[in-house]
C-alpha cells in the first residue's frame, strides 16, 4: 500500500507533535524544575537534596498529570 503525500505528512505531523509533546515535558518536568528546587534547597542550606529534589519533581510532575486528569473541560 503506497500512501499518497498528504496522508504521509499527516501522518508525520502527528508523530512529531506526539514525540514533541513528550520530550517537552520531560524537559520541563526533569531540567527545569529540577534545577529550580535544587537552586531552592541550597539557599535553604537542607542536607540530602538529591532525593528531596527527586521526591518533590515526581510529585509536581504527578500533580500535573492529575490536574488535566481531573479537569472536566479538558476530558470532553
Amino acid at each position: 500500500m503506497i500512501l499518497s503525500k498528504s496522508s504521509l505528512e499527516i501522518i508525520l505531523t502527528v508523530f512529531a507533535i506526539a514525540v514533541g509533546a513528550g520530550f517537552f515535558e520531560e524537559y520541563l518536568v526533569r531540567e527545569f524544575l529540577f534545577n529550580k528546587v535544587q537552586l531552592l534547597l541550597v539557599k535553604f542550606n537542607i542536607k540530602k537534596n538529591l532525593v528531596i529534589k527527586s521526591l518533590l519533581t515526581s510529585f509536581l510532575h504527578y500533580m500535573f498529570r492529575f490536574i488535566f486528569f481531573c479537569d472536566k473541560n479538558y476530558q470532553q
